[in-house]
């Protein structure tokens, strides 16, 4: 990827975002309860991409025993 592209660590500060996206992708979307869950667990994944500043995709998840959800 170029310089208009790159991928950050999520923080709180990204909630909000995640929250639209999450709502317009998914029919039963996770609490923002849930992400800030995540956001706080040290061992979680939590990867943005942003494009020209703006964040337009997530992964998130977390592992329980030796599967990742």
């Amino acid at each position: 990827m170029s310089g208009e592209s790159r991928f950050v660590s999520l923080g709180p500060i990204h909630l909000h975002r995640v929250m639209e996206i999450e709502r317009g992708s998914f029919a039963n979307p996770w609490s923002e309860a849930d992400f800030y869950y995540l956001l706080a667990d040290r061992d979680a994944l939590c990867l943005g991409l942003l494009h020209y500043g703006e964040l337009i995709g997530y992964a998130m998840g977390y592992f329980a025993d030796r599967d990742f959800h």
